[in-house]
């Protein structure tokens, strides 16, 4: 995105000359011309205006508009000398002239010393840990529902905004053996001669089937009934979900309610299930007052949880609240502490908010580090529904500890892994402390051998805790693939997990293989359209979070061009397509623009309409929902 300033709205210190002027003029020619030059020359653009000139039959193209270099999806239609919409449909004609300028008269090309050193793409670490701050639930979505209903006011109109939800359903094959599968896609089956940009896909999917045996809960349920909860029916809607929690719950179950506001009760002590009518009861009985000490009320849960603590139960904290921590420790760093700390002695913790002005960051990290879900009570009726669900998913587990290590080529090269980040020294010792606690768990409970270990084995590398029946995991990676003209192993795919429905280990290996094609029909006629859907909606993500960012700069110009952009790319390519789901999402971000275009130049980071948008896009679109 450029970043020029607005001549309209950059002072002018003084009038040059008209010499001054001439020189100036003069000047930037030069200095565009050696720009164009060095662009030119550069291997991505090289290998890119093939693909441009290979997509000119169809509206859907390729932009070399990233800073780093990453294909990506581009809106204007090429010719094949270079014509066409977009800023970008001039580059191959330009590339046309200065070859002719470069060789002209001489018949050689300039000299070294004249031509600008070509520019070098940033690598990514091949021989790492990469992981992503996912949780699971759908609180995200949900908040954003909510604001987006009630709206704000900006001046006399009240603004109401969609969210952008991505809700991709992943067609990925069943397994075949075990209890998950692996499928391997390139983004196009047949690649150019001279290599490039490309995107490795690889996911898994969970068994449709479940476990035969559902495990006895031990539920601690924390309700928030400090004074913050008197509003918006949010005390209400706290009680329903109390309720719905004692009604999800067997005899043998253990249960517990701990109340707080500014103190901390036991109003009901851990034991089994016995009379839900007097439970029931009991929770009416619940009044809002006080102030809100959230780290003490989820100290108690975990004491009243060690009470019958056993590798027997499915241990879980459920914490219901506003968020709004006033007493006591109250950062999401040493709230999230002490469910990270619960998490390392098996209690899984998920947090429930409620009320559009509660602390999302406190309930995040909440359930984030207690390896839990995260969601939010958009309505009372909704309260039913979200913890029935909440519960049947305890159940469904049917894998853990699995492993996924991706060893590229020596030739191959890693530019991206799309949604996620590579994890410090500190994160990876804490996956590795988790992957042999587990290890060794299952080996005592289930008699699964152990099969973990120490040792850092090469590869980019990834780890999640448990996936659930029927849920799918995406990891997308951009890389470089070499020149070449026969097949060609790109890749190496080790998984690992803990089969929780056969009760075994399970080990998987797959090659990724590219073949090439000098021929651009076939290169077309070979795209993957649910790889590139997948890299779009995680480029869409992106584009959020960055108008989010630029928001907060007080750039409000550059948030809308990043997001009108990105709403002509969508709906392009799901015009060209006939696919629904973008052209919905492209009909969001177009009403995002529509709020945006005119707030440019303006600093809304404190208005009311700022805070709003930001919030509206908190939701990682790149989190894909399956």
């Amino acid at each position: 995105m450029s970043s020029r300033p607005d001549p309209q709205t950059t002072p002018t210190a003084h009038q040059p000359s008209p010499i001054n002027r001439s020189i100036a003029l003069l000047t930037t020619i030069t200095v565009a011309m050696m720009l164009i030059l060095v662009g030119l020359n550069s291997p991505v653009f090289n290998t890119k205006s093939a693909l441009l000139r290979e997509s000119a039959a169809t509206d859907v193209t390729y932009d070399d508009t990233y800073a780093d270099g990453g294909r990506k999806f581009h809106t204007g239609k090429l010719s094949d000398d270079g014509g066409g919409g977009g800023r970008l449909g001039r580059a191959p004609r330009r590339f046309k002239e200065a070859q002719r300028e470069d060789n002209v008269s001489s018949g050689r090309r300039r000299p070294p010393a004249m031509r600008s050193p070509k520019p070098v793409k940033k690598q990514a670490d091949k021989n790492a840990y990469y992981g992503t701050r996912h949780v699971g639930g759908t609180g995200h979505l949900a908040h954003t529902r909510k604001l987006i209903r009630s709206g704000i006011q900006v001046g006399n109109q009240t603004i109401r905004l969609e969210s952008f939800v991505k809700s991709y359903r992943q067609n990925l094959p069943a397994p075949t053996s075990g209890s998950v599968g692996v499928s391997l896609a390139l983004d196009h089956g047949l690649q150019p001669s001279q290599g490039g940009i490309a995107y490795l896909q690889v996911a898994l999917k969970g068994t449709p089937k479940t476990p035969e045996k559902r495990l006895p809960l031990n539920v601690h349920l924390v309700l928030d009934r400090s004074g913050s909860m008197q509003s918006g029916g949010k005390m209400t809607q706290a009680k329903l979900a109390a309720k719905e929690v004692v009604r999800q719950l067997a005899q043998h179950d253990i249960f517990s309610l701990v109340i707080y506001d500014n103190e901390v009760e036991v109003l009901v002590p851990a034991g089994t299930v016995k009379n839900k009518t007097q439970l029931y009861k009991t929770i009416d009985g619940i009044t809002p007052r006080g102030s809100t000490n959230i780290y003490g009320a989820l100290e108690t849960a975990y004491d009243q949880e060690r009470k019958f603590h056993s590798d027997e139960f499915l241990n879980l904290v459920l914490l219901v609240s506003d968020g709004k921590a006033n007493v006591g420790p109250r950062t999401p760093g040493l709230i999230g502490g002490l469910s990270a700390k619960a998490f390392a002695r098996g209690v899984q913790t998920t947090s429930v908010g409620m009320g559009l002005d509660y602390n999302e960051q406190v309930m995040i990290a909440i359930a984030e580090k207690g390896h839990g879900n995260y969601h939010f009570i958009e309505e009372s009726e909704s309260v039913a529904a979200l913890l029935r669900k909440e519960f049947e998913e305890l159940g469904r587990t049917v894998a853990m500890a699995l492993q996924t290590r991706i060893v590229l080529a020596p030739e191959v090269k890693l530019y991206r892994v799309l949604g996620f980040e590579k994890l410090g020294q500190q994160a990876v010792a804490q996956i590795k402390r988790e992957e042999r606690k587990i290890d060794n768990k299952l080996a005592d409970k289930y008699g699964i051998k152990t099969n973990r270990s120490k040792k850092d084995e090469p590869g980019i590398k990834f780890y999640r805790t448990t996936l659930r029946k029927n849920e799918a995991q995406i990891y997308l990676l951009e890389i470089g693939l070499p020149p070449g003209s026969k097949p060609r192993e790109i890749a190496t795919i080790h998984f690992k997990y803990k089969d929780m429905v056969k009760l075994g280990n399970r080990r998987i290996e797959r090659t990724a293989s590219c073949r090439y094609s000098d021929d651009s029909v076939k290169r077309k006629a070979s795209l993957s359209r649910p790889v590139m859907k997948n890299q779009l909606g995680f480029e869409t993500g992106y584009t959020l979070r960055k108008a989010a960012h630029l928001i907060s700069r007080g750039e409000t110009s550059g948030a809308y061009r990043v997001i009108a952009k990105q709403q002509r790319l969508v709906k392009q390519v799901g015009t060209s397509w006939s696919d629904s789901h973008l052209l919905r999402d492209a009909e969001l971000l177009g009403r995002y623009a529509t709020i945006l275009a005119p707030l440019q130049g303006k600093d809304i980071r404190r208005s009311s309409v700022g805070m709003y948008l930001m919030k509206t896009f908190s939701y990682e679109g790149f989190r894909l929902s399956h």
